[in-house]
């Protein structure tokens, strides 16, 4: 497995001290999921990541890497998407994982890392990069990559299910955690801060409780045809900027992993589907949500989203959960929808280590055009990530 084809013709860069600088090749993957394990603390999946990266439909990743002899000692990636934004299509690299090995920071190689594959995206017809950034990877985001921070991010809302078991569980185990970010150390879980090791593992009680829900027929499990694709292309929020999701991307992304599993919801008419929801249970610091992964439905159905919601918090309830939670941008349709329905905003000093949307120009010619990063413009859900 290689993405050599789509880097083509770039020459190893000697960084000095035995370093060299070049495409990622098979010949070093064991390496490279070391390094990320090492770099994030984690335990990243080999499946999972061979899927993220080489299976995409839209391209393979671009991947650059730093080894020491044989030893990957950091490496980058920027994950192929289209981004649709005021009537035009954008090549985007998604950045993930930038990572460097513990013994070897301080040494300007997340810099040189990000100048040469920043070159590769304009060579591939990448014209935007674009990430979500912790509070310690936003600065070298901005500094290095030439990004900057969309307003109004992360939109974060929930809505109780269980109320009076929520604030409960948020006040003794929870809150804290959020504010502190001790939910490791706390032996809470958290989504991992990188997407190899990802997505967030369902705990034993969710896969049960999911199994049981799946045999009532009333939810099922993620799939897409065109009719998902019609949708997902004209739902009530997409004339914003936001990720083209055709058929192909939307199985991509939800593929069904030994970790996770997602739930669906259509409602439909006819020939037509009018409303979709995708749905997953996960434990984060000690609150137990239903996450929507994606929220849609087409312009005049806002009663059928209304009746998804509803479902939703029914299924939230079946499967033990405290709150819903969703990722609605500022002036979207599914952010009216969702206030009006019970749902609240997540102050964001509570939102841990922070979340930043930045997205920049890959030719460092200036600043990308002011629109792209007004919050208002977009439309974002937790499905646009990879961690969940």
């Amino acid at each position: 497995m290689t993405n050599a084809d789509s880097v083509s013709g770039f020459e190893p860069v000697d960084l000095g001290e035995g370093l060299v600088l070049e495409p990622f090749s098979s010949r070093y993957q064991e390496s490279f999921l070391e390094c990320v394990a090492r770099s994030f603390d984690c335990r990243p999946a080999l499946e999972r990541w061979l899927h993220l990266n080489f299976e995409n439909p839209v391209g393979r990743s671009l991947i650059l890497i730093v080894r020491d002899g044989e030893r990957v000692v950091a490496g980058i990636t920027h994950l192929r998407r289209r981004l649709s934004a005021f009537g035009r299509i954008y090549d985007v690299g998604h950045g993930m994982d930038a990572m460097t090995d513990p013994d070897y920071r301080l040494k300007g190689l997340r810099r040189s890392l990000t100048e040469a594959l920043l070159r590769l995206d304009e060579e591939a017809g990448i014209s935007l990069v674009c990430g979500v950034a912790n509070d310690q990877v936003l600065a070298s985001n901005l500094k290095y990559s030439g990004q900057a921070e969309v307003s109004g991010f992360p939109p974060i809302m929930v809505k109780p299910t269980r109320p009076a078991s929520a604030a409960w569980r948020l006040l003794t185990r929870g809150l804290s955690s959020l504010v502190t970010d001790t939910a490791t150390a706390s032996g809470l879980a958290a989504p991992p801060d990188c997407a190899a090791a990802g997505p967030l593992a369902l705990t034993d009680k969710e896969r049960r409780r999911v199994e049981r829900e799946l045999a009532t027929g009333r939810w099922v499990p993620a799939h897409f045809d065109d009719a998902h694709a019609r949708l997902y292309a004209n739902h009530i929020d997409a004339g914003r900027v936001c990720f083209m999701s055709d058929a192909a991307s939307l199985r991509w992304r939800y593929a069904k992993t030994e970790r996770t599993f997602y739930l669906q919801r259509d409602i439909v008419a006819g020939s037509t589907l009018l409303a979709s929801m995708v749905a997953r249970p996960a434990t984060l610091r000690g609150v137990a949500f239903l996450v929507i992964m994606e929220f849609v439905w087409l312009e005049g159905e806002r009663a059928q989203a209304m009746r998804l919601i509803d479902d939703a918090v029914q299924l939230g309830r079946s499967l033990r959960t405290h709150a819903l939670s969703l990722l609605a941008m500022p002036s979207t349709a599914a952010r009216e929808l969702a206030a009006e329905l019970g749902f609240r905003m997540v102050p964001k000093f509570l939102v841990g280590k922070g979340l930043h949307l930045t997205i920049g120009k890959t030719d460092l010619s200036g600043p990308p055009d002011p629109r792209l990063l007004e919050g208002d413009n977009w439309a974002y859900s937790w499905g646009n990530g990879f961690v969940l």
